[in-house]
């Protein structure tokens, strides 16, 4: 089964939602802040990875995601998104694809009219309409 994983990270929480291939929700979490600071990124990593594997447990899953999009407060910066790509990559064990964008990017990406900003991001459906290659 594919694994979708959409997180929004922010400074008073974390939320992650696990969608299956088709794009039904299969789980959800909340969970301690994840917004990141230059410096600090394994932190968040910590708190953002936390999340994704409660929201695949609460889905009743065990396998690992095959995609995973954060938008996280703070990542704005190219050094401290490069920060946090690496340290999800270590605390998730490198999915096969992985976006990190600013929390600011993942407001924009809804378009589609998808109940909320998760369920968007993990459908991964927006990414070209927000972003059109």
């Amino acid at each position: 089964m594919t694994l979708l994983v959409g997180v929004d990270a922010g400074a008073s929480h974390t939320e992650a939602v696990v969608a299956d291939g088709a794009l039904h929700v299969r789980g959800r979490s909340r969970g301690a802040p994840g917004a990141v600071r230059a410096g600090r990124a394994a932190a968040a990593a910590e708190a953002i990875s936390a999340a994704v594997r409660k929201a695949i447990a609460q889905a009743g899953l065990t396998a690992a995601p095959d995609a995973v999009v954060v938008g996280a407060a703070g990542a704005g910066r190219d050094e401290t998104r490069a920060e946090l790509t690496k340290a999800l990559a270590q605390a998730l064990g490198t999915p096969p694809a992985m976006l990190v964008t600013t929390d600011v990017t993942k407001r924009r990406a809804n378009p589609c009219g998808y109940r909320g900003v998760t369920e968007c991001m993990a459908s991964f459906r927006c990414w070209p309409v927000a972003y059109p290659p």
